[in-house]
């Protein structure tokens, strides 16, 4: 994002939702080009390229190849479609009509019940816009079967719970109760007397004393009966916007029409004693029991059937919703000013509703997938309940230590509101630069900031700054904001309280450049590998010879089979069709640069595309190349970390075997007779690890192998430089904030339950720690590091070093051990452990985990009785004192399901009829044979992660929900 408004012009008009219009939001066209080259270094050989000539070997290896490929081809297509899911309009989940139309008529409402008060001064800037649907919200195929009448079931306005309606206390929410409220006395208990003088006072003093004394009681009088009309008349006023919205909302609705309906985890939990319990949140400010364990269901929003309960929420479980269910509702309550929503972690999104009852209060804490949905669901509801929210802009400039507060106009509300939203935008030149046109609230705020800044004599700071964006701040953590106008004005209402709006500079460090110099690109290509996994020359009793592609990406190596490889090419025609493979192959030159996605501009100031239609190849290409990557990291067989090498050297040809040198000649070249040719055959070299472990491998050629060693001893330097500066920047972060805030290390580790009443405008943070890789997709890798994982509850937490990539979480285990002795084995490599599909798991963070977790702090420890432990020291020198559960992450996935019926509907039939079942006919005769249900007794799954530290468990959470947000599925 650049300052500089006032001198761009448009230029080209391109797609709003293609993949590079929506780096370039966050991102240089220049940061963009450098991060997308890659360099493939060696021939490709013949036995991947040549694998359909008669001979045996070249015959296994493409039914290998093949197979592989149709095991891997279901993992692309939802890369693919992972990546896609971005480049929908305003992201998929922004398309909801449903969420389009309450906003509208909230902000409708607002409007016209602001014109009912003629003499009062009050004002939202929201737009006067059509308050009829054009389009009813679509309700999903899984929805259609459920009762319309199960509305009836809260008439009388209370919550039921149908499978333990014994248990489960009557709610204080009827009619009577609501219209006798406690109010505080408007009378005074105090009297005052005035004390009688000893000597004698003039009359004339005692007569200006009386006068005095009327005027007062006069003022005092004239201030009460205004402030008890006005307070009257905010009454007043709120009901009557209240009242406005509901009619306005509701009046193209049906009693027990669903107008919102979602997916989301449920935890319900009961609190007894309701009067201690001001606001819920993740700490917990009062004792609470689990009253229903997490489970996935359904939240649906009807249309009540009075005016005295308008809108009811319903509760149905997620396998009891299908064609035959008739089941009613788990739970169901009227959305009514007693209920209280916010939530209850603003950190992952977690919402909660809680109902007051006869002797405590019912929380429902709800998860959904993405951030998108769980914003708008509270700003909905928050909106129905009458709540007041801020709709002026707080934007802090902490570059620039100023702040300004803006208002956002009826016209720039109404553009983002409107049903039909631009489905393209402008490229518009900056100088010899260019830049992508953002959406209306982003457009109006840049330039009145713009604005302001050269009205204050900062107009050389605005022509030179070409890098900013929006962000949300706690503390030391930064949430960037994605380029939706809809979701940033949700989050500003719904974060304003806790979070801190800023607008910060992107751009990387001079000091950081000059220290650590330019990026090294990517290499890959193909090698072979001279020694296994397990670093011995031999296996099997014979020389140990495999040819397989490695390829970097960030600070490591990846290897996998050669026959899952798709080398880079001339505009990734190798992932078009294996019959393009034979003829390009030998086309590609030794040292092959790929860009595909050059997009800078040339010397002569020229774009890099003249039309859209070029534009649109390109960002075809630089997706394509995108999937290709990260595909890849998915097949990979194995990974070498690159900051634990030790040294990276050439070896001798006499430490080659001479079936070695053969097999690479007749395999790579098809060509026996090199094996005399030391150009060829002189290409070994090695990576030796920290741990004495040692990788061999061998390059096609002598100078490929001295250009492999020479990348690969950059790539290890700027890694390392850089890991350590990044740990450096956090250092300094933490003691800059211990040090303003007036805080030890075990409250800036446990910041979120220590720091209740401290002023967070004072704390620092850093952007360059979190970075723009989740929203922008720079690279294929969006965050790596070491993690501690487990699946069950009473298991051991084991080390894994982990991989975010779109789409998938990729496990690679970092110990091997003996099968004999179960003694630890030095290797060079990490294997390939597990992949996990993150697109429909549900996130939470933090205290919430604390329920997965051993509760480790009622154990005595004498050697340590207090209260906290000790610190946390790491080998490059990290410290830190977070409680277990402030360090953990969970992902949770679905329930299984088993089949019911089966066994009782096949004994009704002849075992000539038993043939058929299962088939087309069978099941067209006898559609409710069988059906899948949950296991009574059974949650759904849940994988805990653990970091070393608070700051790096939020920046995986962060990276992961910018992820789930963007391969969220929406319903068609």
């Amino acid at each position: 994002m650049t300052l500089a408004s006032d001198i761009l012009t448009p230029v080209v008009e391109i797609p709003k939702n293609s993949f590079i219009a929506s780096r370039l939001i966050y991102e240089d066209p220049e940061t963009i080009t450098n991060s997308s080259k890659c360099i493939l270094l060696g021939t490709i050989p013949h036995i991947w390229s040549d694998d359909q000539g008669p001979g045996v070997l070249s015959q296994a290896s493409f039914r290998a190849k093949r197979k592989v490929k149709q095991r891997f081809r279901s993992a692309t297509n939802t890369i693919n479609s992972t990546l896609a899911l971005n480049f929908k309009s305003s992201n998929t989940a922004t398309s909801s009509d449903s969420t389009q139309d309450t906003l509208n008529v909230f902000s409708a409402d607002i409007i016209d019940a602001e014109s009912d008060t003629s003499t009062e001064s009050s004002s939202l800037m929201t737009p006067e816009i059509d308050l009829e649907p054009k389009v009813k919200p679509h309700i999903p195929s899984y929805l259609k079967y459920i009762k319309q009448s199960s509305i009836s079931n809260v008439v009388n306005d209370t919550v039921s719970h149908h499978d333990n309606e014994s248990l489960l206390p009557r709610l204080l929410v009827h009619e009577d109760n609501l219209s006798v409220l406690p109010t505080r006395s408007t009378s005074s208990r105090l009297t005052s007397t005035v004390p009688t003088p000893e000597h004698f006072i003039d009359d004339d003093y005692v007569t200006e004393d009386s006068s005095a004394k009327r005027e007062r009681l006069n003022f005092m009088s004239k201030l009460h009966n205004f402030s008890s009309t006005s307070r009257r008349k905010a009454k007043d006023k709120s009901s009557r916007i209240k009242a406005k919205i509901h009619q306005n909302l509701l009046k193209n609705y049906e009693a027990g029409e669903i107008f919102k309906v979602d997916k989301v985890l449920t935890l319900i939990k009961f609190v007894e004693k309701s009067n201690l319990m001001s606001s819920f949140n993740e700490d917990e400010p009062c004792d609470s029991r689990i009253y229903e364990r997490r489970k996935e269901c359904i939240i649906m929003l009807r249309r009540g059937l009075n005016t005295q309960s308008p809108i009811i929420v319903q509760m149905y479980d997620i396998h009891s919703v299908s064609h035959e269910s008739k089941k009613d509702p788990d739970f169901s309550f009227p959305l009514l000013d007693i209920v209280g929503a916010h939530y209850y972690s603003e950190f992952d999104k977690s919402v909660y509703l809680s109902m007051p009852q006869e002797n405590g209060v019912l929380i429902f804490i709800l998860k959904f997938h993405d951030t998108f949905a769980a914003t708008s669901w509270l700003y909905f509801i928050k909106q129905a309940l009458g709540h007041e929210l801020d709709s002026i802009f707080h934007i802090n400039l902490p570059d620039l230590k100023l702040s300004l507060d803006i208002e956002i106009p009826k016209h720039v509300m109404e553009e983002y509101t409107s049903p039909s939203q631009k489905k393209h935008t402008t490229l518009k030149r900056i100088d010899n630069d260019y830049r992508v046109g953002y959406d209306p609230i982003f457009e109006y705020l840049i330039d009145f900031i713009n604005r302001e800044l050269c009205k204050m004599g900062f107009e050389t700071l605005v022509k030179e700054t070409k890098r900013f964006w929006f962000c949300f701040r706690h503390y030391d953590r930064i949430d960037w904001v994605q380029n939706n106008s809809e979701l940033f004005f949700m989050q500003h209402q719904m974060l304003s309280s806790k979070f801190q709006l800023e607008l910060r500079s992107i751009g990387i460090n001079s000091e950081q450049d000059e220290l650590l110099g330019t990026e090294p690109s990517s290499i890959e290509g193909f090698l072979v590998r001279l020694t296994n996994t397990a670093g011995k020359k031999k296996s099997f009793l014979r020389s140990f010879h495999k040819i397989s592609y490695f390829y970097t990406c960030d600070s490591l190596l990846f290897f996998t089979k050669y026959y899952r490889a798709v080398p880079p090419s001339p505009d990734n025609i190798f992932m078009e069709s294996e019959e393009s493979y034979e003829r390009v192959a030998h086309t590609i030159p030794e040292i092959y640069q790929h860009s595909p996605c050059d997009i800078n501009v040339d010397e002569n100031g020229k774009l890099p595309f003249k039309n859209k239609d070029e534009f649109i190849h390109k960002d075809e290409i630089a997706l394509t190349e995108l999937g290709r990557r990260s595909s890849q990291l998915i097949k990979a067989e194995a990974m070498i970390d690159l900051s634990l090498v030790k040294e990276i050297r050439s070896i001798p040809m006499s430490k080659i075997t001479g079936t070695q040198k053969l097999l690479m000649c007749v395999l790579y070249y098809s060509d026996s007779s090199l094996v005399d040719k030391e150009s060829i055959v002189d290409s070994g070299f090695e990576i030796e690890m920290t741990n004495g472990s040692v990788l061999r491998l061998q390059a096609p050629s002598c100078c490929v192998r001295d250009e492999w060693v020479k990348r690969l001893i950059g790539l290890c330097k700027y890694w390392k430089l850089y890991k350590r500066n990044q740990l450096e920047k956090v250092v300094v972060i933490r003691k800059m904030n211990q040090e303003s805030l007036h805080i030890d290390e075990y409250g800036d580790s446990n910041i979120d339950r220590e720091a209740n009443d401290l002023d967070f405008a004072r704390s620092y943070a850093d952007p360059t720690i979190h970075g723009f890789e989740a929203i922008s997709i720079n690279k294929c890798i969006l965050i790596s590091g070491y993690l501690f994982q487990k699946s069950k509850k009473h298991s051991n937490f084991n080390q894994f070093y982990v991989i975010l990539c779109p789409g998938f979480l990729v496990l690679f285990s970092i110990f091997r051990r003996s099968k004999k002795s179960g003694t630890w084995k030095q290797t060079a490599s990490f294997d390939h452990f597990l992949t996990i599909p993150i697109s429909s798991c549900y996130l939470y963070s933090g205290i919430s985990t604390s329920i997965d977790l051993l509760e480790r702090s009622k154990e005595i420890q004498p050697q340590n009785p207090e209260r906290h432990s000790l610190p946390r020291l790491y080998p490059d020198g990290w410290k830190s004192s977070e409680e277990e559960q402030i360090r953990c992450f969970t992902l949770w996935f679905g329930s299984k399901r088993g089949i019911m019926g089966y066994e009782k509907a096949i004994s009704k039939y002849n075992p000539e009829d038993r043939i058929k079942i299962g088939s087309f006919d069978s099941s067209e005769k006898n559609p409710n044979l069988a059906k899948l249900v949950s296991k009574v007794g059974l949650t759904g799954r849940s994988i805990v992660f653990m970091a070393r530290s608070r700051q790096e468990r939020e920046m995986w959470v962060s990276k992961i929900q910018s992820e789930l947000d963007r391969s969220v599925k929406v319903s068609n």
